[in-house]
């Protein structure tokens, strides 16, 4: 019966510490350079245009810190970025 109790409580444990583990990654797109609408006296709103799927890349990152310093550089260049993680 102990060996039960045990085994049960090991499985327990693993799945706590299981659902602790984040994974945290960047994604990323270039952003499209615009000409229109871009002086002083707009003629209208601009609209989002969501990338296609095809054109989102991604970089998974060990750590928070690590994604944030890709993010500024690869931001920088040009693109649009976004830090995304599947946990709390």
């Amino acid at each position: 019966m102990d060996s039960r109790v045990n085994f049960w409580n090991n499985v327990s444990m693993a799945i706590t510490i299981g659902s602790m583990i984040m994974n945290i990654w960047v994604e990323y797109f270039v952003a499209n350079k615009s000409v229109l609408n871009n002086h002083a006296q707009m003629r209208e709103n601009l609209e989002w245009i969501p990338p296609d799927k095809e054109d989102i890349q991604k970089r998974f990152c060990q750590s928070r810190e690590e994604a944030s310093r890709f993010a500024a550089s690869i931001q920088r260049q040009g693109h649009y970025v976004s830090i995304k993680t599947d946990g709390y």
